[in-house]
């Protein structure tokens, strides 16, 4: 009888400790990053000097700038009046019949045609001096990343809504978003923007800066 009982007893026992073994499993999910997680976003800065380059998202290139070694993720190919081209690399043109025409030796931009009317200046780099409509060209607005200052103009065009007239000199203007996004240009020669919110205007170097997360 006393065996019976301390049997009884054991089975008891041991049926406790499986329940509480199986009720006290822990399912922990761990997730992988892809590929595509580990990519850095478009506008995203893709190499730091003297350092290896990163890769970018799907759809973008890391353009890496010959006279510092800093690369930023680009579009390739670029869209209509985006950059396609900077120190050191160009890409090409989305759309045909439009071609990547240089700015100056810092910004090639997509251009319809042959780029004709431009002059070799404007661009990613330029900056120095606002304009909020005082004084413009009359004609219709100029599209964001267009050229809105000529070198036989005294005054420059207007943009679009959301972008303004960014002058470098007398002779070249282009038109940058305002506010601009995240990792998007909010700065260039003697000029600074602005960025949407939470983000900050960092400067790269005296001639390019781009909004980042604080």
């Amino acid at each position: 009888m006393k065996i019976f009982v301390a049997a009884i007893a054991a089975v008891a026992a041991l049926s406790t400790a499986v329940n509480a073994t199986a009720e006290s499993t822990i399912h922990i999910r761990v997730h992988t990053p892809s590929e595509n997680d580990k990519n850095v976003p478009q506008w995203g800065t893709c190499k730091q000097a003297n350092s290896a380059l990163q890769p970018c998202a799907p759809g973008n290139v890391c353009r890496v700038r010959a006279n510092d070694g800093y690369g930023q993720c680009i579009k390739e190919p670029a869209d209509n009046y985006q950059q396609c081209g900077g120190n050191g690399w160009t890409g090409s043109c989305a759309t045909s019949g439009w071609s990547c025409v240089k700015k100056d030796d810092n910004w090639w931009g997509c251009q319809p045609g042959n780029g004709g009317g431009q002059n070799n200046g404007g661009g990613q780099n330029n900056g120095g001096g606002q304009n909020n409509g005082g004084g413009q060209n009359n004609g219709p607005a100029v599209a964001r990343w267009g050229q809105c200052k000529y070198t036989n103009e005294p005054n420059p065009r207007a943009c679009e809504a959301g972008s303004v007239c960014r002058v470098r000199d007398q002779n070249s203007g282009m038109c940058y978003k305002e506010p601009a996004g995240e990792w998007e240009q909010c700065g260039g020669f003697n000029w600074t923007g602005s960025c949407t919110g939470g983000l900050k205007c960092v400067r790269r170097d005296g001639e390019y800066a781009q909004c980042v997360k604080g």
